[in-house]
């Protein structure tokens, strides 16, 4: 069943089919794996061609037929409710509490440069921390960075220096790999 109106759609041929428990794990010949669930009643074989619905992977694909054969299809208006996060889903903005984005470090070193304190941390960041916060750091002290390209909060030994979590609008999250 082809959708005449739908020009949201591309073809590709079975590569590979591996039956799990509740679904096929389906590979294409442009490499895109697919998980076809046993539900929708098609049984997907090596050669047949697979057609997606949607903008294209790796975006959401939104329909498959194999072989002409409906799996499932939404048009892209059901989709696109489907998806409409509604109030109760809505993430709420990151605060300290429940903020993933951060680094811990220990601080290994300590200058006074006049109006700031410049920290030098065992991943070699390099900080400077303005004296108007009021605290001193000291070597050994924990450092917690909040942020990705730039900080947006810093924590020293669990006392909250700053947050502010809306910065820069470029900000994007970063994986730290040292927590």
């Amino acid at each position: 069943m082809i959708y005449s109106d739908d020009s949201e759609w591309w073809e590709s041929h079975i590569l590979a089919v591996n039956e799990k428990d509740t679904y096929w794990e389906t590979t294409d010949t442009s490499g895109l794996v697919f998980f076809i669930l046993k539900k929708h009643g098609v049984k997907p074989s090596i050669g047949e061609t697979i057609r997606y619905y949607g903008s294209g992977a790796p975006n959401a694909i939104r329909g498959v037929e194999i072989n002409g054969k409906r799996c499932f299809y939404e048009t892209p208006e059901q989709f696109a409710e489907r998806i409409k996060p509604s109030v109760t889903e809505a993430i709420p903005p990151p605060t300290r509490e429940n903020d993933t984005n951060f680094r811990d470090c220990t601080i290994k070193i300590v200058h006074d440069i006049g109006s700031y304190w410049q920290i030098k941390d065992n991943k070699n960041l390099t900080y400077n921390l303005q004296k108007e916060f009021g605290v001193q750091p000291f070597p050994g002290d924990i450092i917690r960075y909040y942020g990705g390209s730039a900080i947006y909060g810093i924590d020293i030994n669990g006392k909250k220096i700053f947050y502010e979590p809306l910065g820069d609008e470029n900000d994007e999250p970063r994986e730290w790999n040292s927590r």
